[in-house]
């Protein structure tokens, strides 16, 4: 068998016992209610929650089974242990390697990886598949297959790649989100865009001066990353990236949140990395920005419309909130954290923010929305943003998941 096959019969060793392992738990969370809250987990593509407690079960999948875990880790904590998530995350992503990987196979490091890890799993679940998954994984090693002939998806060393590539910025990030929404669209093919992407994202960093070295944004790495983007993009901002760990996956959110929310300002953004990267301007969608109706005097370009609070932010917001209303901290204090923070969150990320990004008049306007949504106010006048409806029904519901946003939030600061 290849490397890739193996992985995929460990999957299966893995699927019966994973999925009682979910039923066992959200049941005793949410009692009958269980198969209703994992379909809100998994929304279209969760199983019919009108069926019996056994068939909802054996339909979920390993995809399901997982986002279901990392999405409620909370509730299998004392079984998983502290580093639970790490080792969900860890599952997940190989699976979603399994995924994308068409008729390509891993490397042998990476497929010995993925079983590893589905091994030290069954062991903390206490699952009885684990002995089955060992055999797999020392199967697969007595048959010393020539790594050379394999193609690694990113997730194994290669002798020559030493570097250590620096964190996506906010132009790059939108070069790889074009690439994206074509191959989502159709109008590329994967691979044309994984090169294309790479073209340029080397280009930019040559024509900025840079001396970059042979896998500096190789496809390997942009083939990577690109598999991020389409799960955040696919899931239109509803996958929280701090369930990614460390690496591009928040400004790859915010870019999702951005195209989806604020698309001339992704336009506008994307034209500035397009020219960066040498593009002919022809090529170059034309600046959105409409003028004045009547004509008028251009927008000054230090004032510009703000993207939408995405849920870290909102979370940030929404500590603050508490901190006034129920831990006595003056609102002025308040306004001036949640501004120093997501100013200093946006810088983090890569952006170059305006005089009027998240400033104090701003900030003291969105915590006045946030107190009605902890009210449940609704006024005419100022609709309350979703995401806003979003965090305070965490916080009041889900606390676990409001503080791990929050520290995520917190950590990029």
């Amino acid at each position: 068998m290849d490397n890739k096959t193996y992985v995929r019969e460990g999957f299966d060793a893995l699927l019966p016992p994973l999925e009682g392992f979910i039923a066992a738990g959200m049941s005793q969370e949410y009692g009958s209610g269980w198969k209703y809250e994992t379909a809100k987990i998994l929304g279209e593509n969760s199983p019919g929650y009108d069926d019996d407690d056994e068939t909802f079960a054996g339909r979920l999948g390993v995809g399901a089974c997982l986002e279901t875990l990392r999405r409620k880790i909370s509730i299998f904590s004392e079984t998983l242990g502290e580093d639970g998530e790490k080792k969900v995350g860890e599952l997940e992503g190989f699976w979603n390697a399994l995924v994308r990987a068409g008729r390509e196979d891993f490397d042998k490091k990476f497929a010995v990886g993925a079983l590893s890890a589905m091994t030290d799993f069954t062991e903390t679940a206490g699952f009885d598949c684990g002995e089955k998954i060992r055999t797999l994984l020392n199967d697969m090693e007595r048959e010393g297959a020539d790594d050379e002939t394999f193609v690694t998806l990113g997730g194994a060393d290669e002798p020559d790649k030493k570097t250590d590539p620096p964190k996506y910025d906010w132009f790059e990030t939108a070069i790889l989100l074009d690439a994206c929404v074509k191959v989502t669209d159709g109008r590329m093919a994967r691979g044309e865009a994984v090169k294309d992407a790479t073209k340029k994202l080397r280009a930019m960093a040559e024509y900025s001066g840079k001396e970059i070295a042979k896998d500096y944004r190789d496809e390997d790495d942009v083939s990577l990353q690109l598999g991020v983007m389409e799960t955040l993009y696919a899931g239109k901002t509803k996958t929280y990236p701090c369930t990614f760990g460390d690496g591009n996956a928040v400004i790859f959110y915010n870019m999702v949140r951005m195209y989806c929310g604020e698309r001339p300002m992704f336009d506008v953004i994307l034209k500035d990395a397009l020219v960066m990267c040498g593009c002919p301007i022809e090529t170059i969608t034309p600046d959105p920005t409409p003028m004045p109706a009547g004509g008028g005097r251009k927008p000054s370009p230090n004032i510009v419309k703000m993207p939408n609070f995405d849920i870290y932010e909102a979370a940030i917001l929404l500590d603050e909130c508490v901190k006034v209303r129920e831990h006595g901290k003056s609102r002025e204090e308040a306004v001036r954290a949640v501004s120093r923070k997501l100013r200093k969150r946006a810088v983090n990320a890569g952006m170059t923010i305006p005089e009027n990004y998240r400033n104090i008049k701003g900030i003291d306007s969105q915590m006045r929305v946030m107190d009605n949504a902890v009210d449940h106010i609704e006024l005419p006048s100022k609709k309350t943003p979703e995401v806003f409806k979003e965090i305070v029904g965490l916080y009041s519901s889900q606390r676990s998941e409001y503080e791990r946003i929050l520290k995520a939030a917190l950590e990029s600061c």
